[in-house]
């Protein structure tokens, strides 16, 4: 699988729902484990490509969560979870991330 195609699939499980100070959660709030259980309804940043590789080893993982990572250092944040879990933080802000690493991957055909 490309980078940019799990950067979709990880953008997708934003879209389903976002959370902050967990990796997953369920629909009453309660962390949940391993990111692909079927009770999750929400994810971090990180959680949401956790979720996407948690069972099929991806080569390119690594590099989608570089890209993540270089996105919200431009902004400031030397980690992910930083990032995600800063006070006043929206979710539009975390698909904003996500947009611009898939262009990137795109751009760089990864």
């Amino acid at each position: 699988m490309k980078t940019s195609e799990i950067l979709v699939l990880g953008r997708a499980n934003i879209e389903r729902g976002w959370t902050q100070k967990a990796y997953v959660r369920d629909s009453i709030g309660a962390r949940v484990w391993p990111p692909d259980h079927p009770n999750v309804t929400c994810y971090c940043l990180d959680g949401s490509l956790l979720a996407v590789d948690w069972n099929v080893a991806l080569e390119n993982r690594p590099l989608a969560r570089d890209l993540l990572l270089r996105k919200v250092a431009r902004r400031g944040y030397c980690t992910i979870a930083a990032f995600n879990d800063a006070q006043g933080r929206k979710k539009e802000e975390i698909l904003e991330v996500y947009d611009e690493a898939i262009a990137e991957a795109k751009l760089l055909d990864v």
